[in-house]
């Protein structure tokens, strides 16, 4: 099959009949700005992602349209698909999994957002409980296993890793100094 040119409206060069532009026009640098496929909107190219090829070019849907197709494609596929993804990624990157799990814990804990990488930190090197001194496997899958974050409850401030029965201590106690007072006098002089 032939291939027919014709005259670059950029540069006046011969290009393909089927091109918009010859192929040095085309591979150029890339302007500043580009109109979105989906949304029609004139953004900057910085609101795309770029190819990975040779010669790499700004796709032509914009990072916002590529999540929002991305969700909807996310819904509809079944739960049992997404759970053995979601397994399948858990078994190849147990590390990341579990600084994702720490993650969720601090959050739920209460923990304010610029103590957490403080507290993944003292996870990582950290091996055993700050009031007893047991050593505990941080890596552990269970509970009991692991070390426990424990926080002020009232300002949400990181205080120190404990085991998980001295952490229950203090709860019990209610985080009261007075009442862990009487406690120690009372197992110093039990009344009889």
């Amino acid at each position: 099959m032939p291939v027919y040119y014709d005259e670059c409206p950029s540069c006046g060069g011969k290009k393909d009949t089927r091109s918009v532009q010859c192929r040095q026009c085309n591979d150029g640098p890339f302007p500043e700005t580009k109109v979105c496929t989906v949304c029609k909107q004139e953004l900057p190219v910085t609101a795309y992602r770029i190819r990975t090829r040779k010669i790499p070019r700004p796709r032509s849907q914009c990072k916002a349209c590529e999540a929002e197709k991305q969700r909807e494609r996310h819904k509809k596929t079944p739960n049992e698909i997404l759970n053995r993804k979601r397994r399948a990624w858990e078994r190849k990157n147990p590390e990341k999994h579990k600084l994702q799990q720490w993650r969720r814990r601090c959050r739920a804990a209460g923990i304010i957002e610029e103590d957490i990488p403080l507290v993944l930190d003292r996870l990582k090197e950290k091996k055993e409980c700050d009031i007893c001194g047991e050593g505990v496997d941080n890596l552990g899958g269970k509970n009991k296993d692991t070390l426990t974050i424990d926080h002020d409850h009232n300002t949400g401030a990181f205080r120190g890793l404990l085991c998980n029965r001295c952490n229950l201590g203090i709860g019990h106690f209610q985080d009261c100094t007075g009442n862990l007072e009487r406690a120690i006098q009372y197992l110093k002089n039990p009344p009889r």
